[in-house]
């Protein structure tokens, strides 16, 4: 049970939350509106916490950097959304 507070404390507060990862989230977020992907629905505060807690464990950071490059050279929304 400790560990699973732990891990609440560390995503539950936004300071603590990756910059990298809120920008990540909050361009799924604009493709899917662009796209009106009604069907799909992303919570950005929930969407940066995973993000924040994967980049820092070493395994989950390198998906989280894989994931990145994919969305910084992805042609258009189409493709960001393909990114995994």
């Amino acid at each position: 049970m400790g560990g699973f507070i732990a891990l609440f404390a560390i995503t539950a507060c936004p300071a603590s939350q990756s910059s990298r990862c809120k920008k990540l989230c909050q361009r799924q977020i604009e493709c899917i509106e662009s796209l009106a992907r009604d069907y799909v629905r992303i919570d950005k505060h929930e969407c940066t916490s995973a993000c924040t807690v994967l980049e820092r464990d070493s395994e989950g950071k390198k998906r989280v950097d894989e994931f990145a490059a994919c969305v910084d050279n992805a042609a258009n929304c189409e493709a960001l959304l393909n990114c995994h």
